[in-house]
């Protein structure tokens, strides 16, 4: 776990008007997956547990009180630490947020500035498995050595994330040999939320 500020903002907390300006750099991590056993990096947090957004009413603008609240994350994210020391090695996952990495509560009033670029470099022995049923339209299911990032979060995890009102003016680019996703905002709706 790599991040700006912490690995978890716990539920009815918040991190609020705080700023990362370092750049992250993490390259030559080498390792067999396991879902413990990814690689996890943000700006800020890594597991956004706090937000009370989701208990809002809509009809008015929405205020967070917990979560992460008008913070900014400036710094780079990058996988190469020079021109000769670059990239993921194995067949972990990565999964990135420019503010957050996982996204289970609140994010309001945040931006991401900084530039977001990943490569893994493994070839061999990663996977990728998709639904064949034509219905799914080829839904992932599973891979290895994959990348996932988004300028504020990677992903959320759950129907109580909410991100208002923030935004990335930083380039997301993502590369992996069977799997990658970027998203200027969002990298992956894990529980088709939005």
């Amino acid at each position: 776990f790599i991040s700006g500020f912490t690995k978890t903002l716990s539920a009815g907390k918040y991190l609020k008007d705080s700023l990362n300006a370092g750049n992250i750099k993490f390259a030559e991590i080498n390792g067999s997956y396991s879902s413990a056993n990814n690689i996890h990096v943000s700006g800020l947090v890594n597991f956004n547990l706090a937000g009370d957004l989701h208990t809002q009413n809509i009809d008015n603008q929405p205020i967070a009180t917990k979560g992460v609240i008008n913070s900014l994350n400036s710094g780079d994210i990058s996988t190469t630490y020079d021109s000769s020391t670059y990239g993921v090695l194995g067949t972990k996952n990565t999964f990135v947020g420019g503010l957050v990495t996982f996204n289970k509560g609140s994010i309001q009033d945040s931006a991401n500035l900084g530039n977001i670029s990943l490569y893994n470099a493994a070839t061999t022995s990663t996977t990728f498995t998709s639904e064949t049923n034509s219905s799914y339209a080829g839904l992932v299911i599973s891979y290895t050595g994959g990348i996932v990032a988004g300028g504020v979060s990677s992903m959320v995890l759950d129907g109580n994330s909410r991100i208002y009102d923030s935004s990335n003016s930083g380039d997301v680019i993502v590369k992996a040999y069977r799997f990658a996703r970027a998203g200027g905002v969002l990298g992956v709706d894990r529980k088709s939320v939005v």
